[in-house]
């Protein structure tokens, strides 16, 4: 027997479980347009750059641009950020002011 998300049998289990997936997905997308707006300001660069500067610093250290994203936010809340990540952001916004 095959159980569908509609299905009564399922007992909304698999709705849940997709609600909570999505519901991860929207809030990593939104963490990652904050980051991208806080990029644009300490760039200063268009906006349209700044995706591209999470996902090259995200290569530069070996993680998600989530990742990038959550550190680039603590930063501008004054919150301290591993050297590391200091480093390759001042790198990358470094290469793009010309």
């Amino acid at each position: 027997m095959e159980l569908r998300p509609h299905d009564p049998a399922a007992g909304g289990g698999l709705e849940q479980l997709e609600l909570a997936r999505l519901r991860r997905a929207l809030a990593a997308r939104s963490t990652i347009h904050m980051a991208e707006g806080a990029l644009a300001v300490l760039g200063p660069l268009p906006i349209e750059d700044a995706g591209e500067v999470l996902a090259d610093v995200a290569l530069r250290l070996g993680v998600d641009a989530l990742v990038v994203a959550h550190h680039v936010l603590n930063l501008v809340q004054g919150v301290g950020v591993p050297q590391s990540v200091a480093d390759a952001l001042r790198q990358v916004l470094a290469r793009r002011r010309v």
